[in-house]
């Protein structure tokens, strides 16, 4: 993969690499906290979950073109928004 495909928006891959390290952090938090079964899972899931579907979002848009890996790495974003639903109607039961 070249810089050229990123169309001029940054110069190197540096930024988007911490932007994905920074979405990976509560990535992980939620995981750990699912696996603790605490309350606040639901919460903190969907807001990496938030983080990721934005990620897909913008870097569609910087790349100026929708390939059919973007929908095969979305699929676990899909998967997930079902698992959070489960997350939070067996938290308020």
């Amino acid at each position: 993969m070249t810089i050229e495909i990123l169309h001029g928006f940054f110069r190197r891959f540096l930024i988007p690499g911490f932007i994905l390290l920074g979405s990976g952090i509560p990535t992980t938090s939620a995981f750990i906290d699912v696996l603790r079964r605490m309350r606040i899972n639901w919460l903190l899931y969907s807001l990496a979950l938030d983080g990721i579907a934005i990620w897909f979002i913008v870097k569609t848009a910087i790349l100026q073109e929708f390939h059919w890996l973007h929908a095969l790495r979305g699929l676990p974003v899909i998967t997930g928004c079902l698992v959070v639903l489960h997350l939070i109607f067996t938290c308020f039961k």
